[in-house]
C-alpha cells in the first residue's frame, strides 16, 4: 500500500491564512488518494503546534500504526529536543516504551520516524 509519511516542517508560515490554504490545496490531490500521515517539526511549534493539530487529523502529535508487515512509530521529536517541553517529553517516552513492547510481540519491521535525527 502506498502511503505518504511527512515528518515535520509540514509547511512554513502556516499561521498566515493564505499560505496555509495554498499548501493544503497543493497536497489535497495526494492526501485524497493516499494515506497522508504527519508528525510536527520545529516549524509547527510557532504556536505550540496548535495550527498543526487543528489542520491535520492525526491520532496525536506522536502515535503508531500497523500497515502490512510493519509497525510505524511517528515521534514528535521537537518535544524531545526542546527543553521547555519536559512534561510532554516524559509522557512521550513513557508511551514509546509501552508501544515498543507491544511492537516486539508483533514481529515484522519496525520503522521509527520523526523530524529531528534520533542520533
Amino acid at each position: 500500500m502506498d502511503t505518504v509519511l511527512h515528518v515535520g516542517d509540514i509547511g512554513y508560515n502556516l499561521h498566515e491564512l493564505g499560505i496555509a490554504d495554498l499548501f493544503k490545496n497543493q497536497i489535497e490531490p495526494v492526501a485524497r488518494r493516499y494515506p497522508y500521515m504527519t508528525v510536527p517539526g520545529n516549524h509547527e511549534y510557532k504556536f505550540d503546534a496548535s495550527n498543526y493539530t487543528a489542520w491535520f487529523n492525526m491520532p496525536g502529535k506522536y502515535y503508531s500504526f500497523n500497515m502490512g508487515p510493519a509497525h510505524y512509530i511517528m515521534l514528535d521529536t521537537t518535544i524531545i529536543v526542546k527543553k521547555k517541553y519536559k512534561k510532554e517529553r516524559k509522557e512521550e517516552l513513557k508511551w514509546l516504551e509501552k508501544d515498543l513492547k507491544k511492537a516486539s510481540e508483533l514481529g515484522g519491521w519496525l520503522i521509527v520516524l520523526g523530524h529531528h535525527p534520533l542520533y
